[in-house]
Parts: C-alpha cells; sequence; structure tokens
C-alpha cells in the first residue's frame, strides 16, 4: 500500500532539493568563501588600508641597496584613481634628488603588454578574425618547422608564451648599446630552417622571439611600424605622456639612473627589431592610466563614479579586458599561470596579474587584481625579482583591501523612503508545500535584506518601489555557490495596494518562483 503522508512528505522534500541541493552541495565541498568583489569608493582612506601603504612603504625601502639599487618609485591605483604614489632613495648616485611619479623608467619586458593589447584591438576591430588564427595568416612569409605536428602557432598561443619558441631572437647583435640590428626578412630567413623547441600548447616557455615576431608581424599587417601603432592607437587615447620608444636627450634628462649587480652604471640599450619585446621607457603616472584601464573590466560601475575618460573604451572594450585578464595556462602547482602577457598567481583568493620588466639598469612590475579593480607598480633603478617582489606586495595589500571593502556595503545597494512598507513575513502556497520568506529593515544602516525558503539570504537593491534585485554579498560564500545559485540581481517584483503605501506580495521569477506569489502576511 502507498504510504501517503509518505508520499506528501517526499514532494515537500523536493522543493530543497531544486531551491538548496546546489546551495548546501557546494558549500560542503568548498570551504573557502568568495574573495570580495563589492566595490566601492572610500571617502577617506580606511585605517586599515593607511597601515598596510605604509608596511608597503617599509617593505620598498628594505630593497633599496645604495650600489646596485638606489632609487624606487611607486604607485596604487584603485578603481581607476591614485591612492598612493611617490619615490624613494636617489636618482642616481651623484645627486641627491629622489625618484618622483614622473621619473622615467625602462619598461623592459613590460612593453610585451603594448603588444598584447595591440593584438586584442585588431581582433576587436575586425582586422584579426580570432586569436586562435595561425600567425603566419597575417605575416605569410613567416614560417619554422614543427616537429611535432602539422599544426601553426597561433596568436593566443604566442600572447601567452604557448607557441614552443626559441627564447631569443636569432639576431645580428650590434653593439652594447644597439642590439638586433636585423630585418623582418633576415629573422624570416633564418627561421624556415629552424624548429619549435616544444609541441604549442603544451607547455610555457617564455619566448622574445614570439613577441618581436608579433609586434612586428601585425604591425606591418597594418602598413605600420609597432612604435607607430602603439603611438597612435594606445598611448594618445590614454594621454600616456613621458611614455615612449626613443632615447632623447629630454628622456634620459628625465630618467633614473640604472645600474648593474656591481653598482655600475648601464648603457641604455636600444633593442630595434627586438622593441616589441623590452623596448619602451614610460613614468609611473603614466602607467597608472594603464593600471586604470585593466582596472575597468571588472567593475560595472567605473565610468560612473571615476573621472576616466571616454578615450579608454576607445582602447579596449571593457569586455575585451576581461577576456585579456583570464588565464590560459594553468601550472601543475594550481597557484601559477601564464595569460596574454601575464605571469599570474593565486594568492590570497585573488588572481594577481603580474608583468614583470627586466632589463639592464632596471626592473619593473606592472600588476593588477582585476576583480578588486586595484593596480600597483614599482620601478626600480637596479635588478631585482619582480615576481617574488609582487607576492611580497600582495601579502601586504589584499588582507587590507578584502577588510576594508567587508566593512563598507556598495553606496548603490538602494534604500526606498518608504522602506518599513515591506518590512515583515510573507507566505506562499505551492503544489510541494508551503513556502516562507522574511524581509527585514536594517535601520540604522539603511540596508534591506530578504529571506526565501531559507535559500535566499541577500539584500534588496531598489529599483523602483516595485522593482528590486537580489544583492548577495560575495564574501559570504564560496565563489562556484554564488555562480551556480545565480541569486545574484535576479529581479523581485512587488504587488502595492491602489494607495501605494501597502506591499501585498512579491514574485521572484528568475529562481524558480515564477508562478509563485509571496503574500505580505505582516510583521
Amino acid at each position: 500500500a502507498i504510504n501517503r503522508h509518505h508520499v506528501m512528505h517526499t514532494m515537500k522534500m523536493h522543493l530543497t532539493v531544486l531551491v538548496l541541493a546546489l546551495l548546501y552541495a557546494t558549500q560542503t565541498a568548498l570551504s573557502e568563501n568568495c574573495p570580495v568583489r563589492n566595490l566601492v569608493n572610500f571617502p577617506n582612506i580606511p585605517p586599515v588600508l593607511t597601515k598596510a601603504f605604509n608596511d608597503f612603504e617599509q617593505l620598498l625601502k628594505s630593497q633599496l641597496n645604495s650600489t646596485s639599487r638606489p632609487g624606487i618609485a611607486y604607485f596604487i591605483t584603485y578603481r581607476g584613481k591614485l591612492m598612493l604614489e611617490g619615490g624613494m632613495g636617489v636618482l642616481s648616485k651623484e645627486t641627491k634628488n629622489s625618484p618622483s611619479s614622473y621619473t622615467i623608467f625602462r619598461l623592459g619586458r613590460v612593453t610585451k603588454v603594448f603588444v598584447a593589447i595591440m593584438a586584442y584591438q585588431m581582433f576587436e576591430r575586425g582586422f584579426i578574425k580570432s586569436l586562435d588564427d595561425p600567425f603566419q595568416n597575417y605575416s605569410p612569409d613567416f614560417e619554422i618547422q614543427n616537429p611535432f605536428g602539422s599544426s601553426k602557432i597561433t596568436i593566443r598561443q604566442m600572447l601567452s608564451q604557448l607557441s614552443g619558441l626559441q627564447r631569443e631572437a636569432p639576431c645580428n647583435y650590434g653593439s652594447l648599446t644597439s642590439v638586433c640590428e636585423s630585418t623582418t626578412a633576415e629573422i624570416y630567413s633564418y627561421l624556415k630552417n629552424e624548429s619549435l623547441i616544444f609541441p604549442p600548447y603544451m607547455v610555457p616557455s617564455y619566448s622574445n622571439l614570439g613577441f618581436a615576431l608579433l609586434g612586428n608581424g601585425l604591425a606591418a599587417f597594418m602598413n605600420t611600424t609597432f612604435e607607430n601603432y602603439v603611438q597612435k592607437n594606445i598611448l594618445e587615447p590614454l594621454k600616456m605622456g613621458e611614455t615612449g620608444f626613443n632615447f632623447t636627450s629630454s628622456v634620459v634628462d628625465s630618467m633614473a639612473t640604472g645600474y648593474g649587480p656591481s653598482g655600475s652604471k648601464v648603457n641604455l640599450i636600444n633593442l630595434n627589431w627586438l622593441s616589441p619585446a623590452g623596448q619602451m621607457y614610460s613614468s609611473p603616472r603614466a602607467i597608472a592610466r594603464l593600471a586604470a584601464l585593466f582596472a575597468s573590466g571588472f567593475d560595472v560601475n567605473i565610468t560612473n563614479d571615476t573621472s576616466l575618460p571616454d578615450s579608454y573604451a576607445q582602447v579596449l572594450k571593457p569586455e575585451t579586458v576581461r577576456q585579456m585578464s583570464l588565464p590560459v595556462y594553468v601550472n601543475p602547482d594550481g597557484t601559477t599561470m601564464f595569460g596574454t602577457p601575464w605571469e599570474m598567481r593565486y594568492q590570497n583568493n585573488y588572481t594577481v596579474c603580474n608583468k614583470g620588466g627586466l632589463v639592464p639598469g632596471y626592473s619593473t612590475l606592472f600588476s593588477f587584481v582585476s576583480q578588486l579593480g586595484l593596480g600597483v607598480s614599482v620601478f626600480w633603478s637596479g635588478s631585482i625579482d619582480e615576481f617574488e617582489a609582487s607576492s611580497d606586495i600582495y601579502d601586504i595589500l589584499l588582507p587590507a583591501f578584502t577588510t576594508a571593502l567587508e566593512d563598507n556595503l556598495p553606496a548603490h545597494v538602494g534604500y526606498p523612503k518608504n522602506a518599513p512598507m515591506y518590512e515583515g513575513s510573507y507566505k506562499a502556497t505551492s503544489k510541494l508545500g508551503p513556502l516562507t520568506a522574511k524581509i527585514a529593515v536594517i535601520r540604522e544602516f539603511q540596508r534591506i535584506t530578504i529571506s526565501i525558503t531559507e535559500a535566499v539570504n541577500a539584500y534588496l537593491l531598489f529599483v523602483s518601489p516595485t522593482t528590486a534585485k537580489l544583492f548577495v554579498l560575495s564574501s559570504q560564500e564560496p565563489c562556484m555557490t554564488t555562480e551556480m545559485n545565480a541569486f545574484q540581481f535576479e529581479f523581485v517584483y512587488f504587488t502595492l495596494d491602489a494607495s501605494g503605501s501597502k506591499v501585498l506580495s512579491f514574485i521572484v521569477p528568475g529562481i524558480g518562483f515564477y508562478t509563485t506569489s509571496f503574500v505580505h502576511t505582516g510583521s
């Protein structure tokens, strides 16, 4: 015989399975909550950040070396705005003046960021059909042997160091101040008889050759030079002064002096054909504008409450910035990754994008955490391990920013003037049994919370008196839970009485309650 009580009980349990299964299953599987994604502008710098900035500057002071690393400049940006900038040490050992935000340093390998922006721009504008196209489609004279198969190396593989190309270009290295005095034709002629050293997409293997090929080859496809393309399409729209390729006398007069490990001055070396791999120079203040570009991708409000000019979207659209900020390859250690063109690290629950720049006499770190809108760059007049320096820096900054954001709810969480009328208990009847909901008003902080069947716990962001959105703080649960439950920004529709002063009911169609009306039953 069928036990009707057992059947009804089982049916009621199905609602819990449908609404809560993902929530509880992922919470069981994942113990760490998601990092903060809810960004706010701070009216004043919170004390926890003030302390972190002081610790950051103390760390940099410990890296000064009067012999081989006498000067440092730096900045921190958040949501496109400078929060900290400065310099310490000396411009050169012959002067007591300190570097500043306008002091010029060589960028070294950070130049590769501009190659990557160029490729993504060309893709965005339709000149490149796909980043997974073979590079040879855009530079037909390029040819290299692939002993591992018939596939041709692609643009994305070259951008992410997964092309299998050798590290350095087969250049005529010239003199101590001028290297790679070769032409593209000469390089291509040599490479026709060479082979890849790894299968494409097998394992990262750093290649300056790959970026020089991309920068020069794609520029030629656009009937220009790499230097001219970057100047017109990136530097000018971003208004990046103190940035370029040629070491004129005025540039040299504004530069920090670079030093080798023994403390001797280094020559400024022109890279010529290798220019896309590491020729550029810039100042901290100019590079901060580049950091703002990469802060914009995951910050949907950045164009509304910061002063970023419209020209930023002319360089790269936010959706393209997001794509460019993602990893392409994850190392077996599970914490280090390669992107286009980033050296990335999973640290303190965040993914940190780094591009280190090492060239004789100078080291540069360009880095950002896209989902925090946080950018950090440091410029040294000597050599240092930029990747390890980044790790030390973010060990200081990431916990501080997490705390500061957790202590400050986003200002865009709406609080209507007639908030009390929404407060109280709600009930609904479904084929699977009774459902309950509760809306509470936190008057002290002017917030409204909603809970539905113990599965949904969120703030209400009011768009109008009859329409709100669910707003879930990302740090309250694991990332996978938030993303698979998909409660974030789902609409809640309220029905009011004829006077508009009393809430009768609400529905939440996007999370499985499409025809279920929750009736207001009072407090």
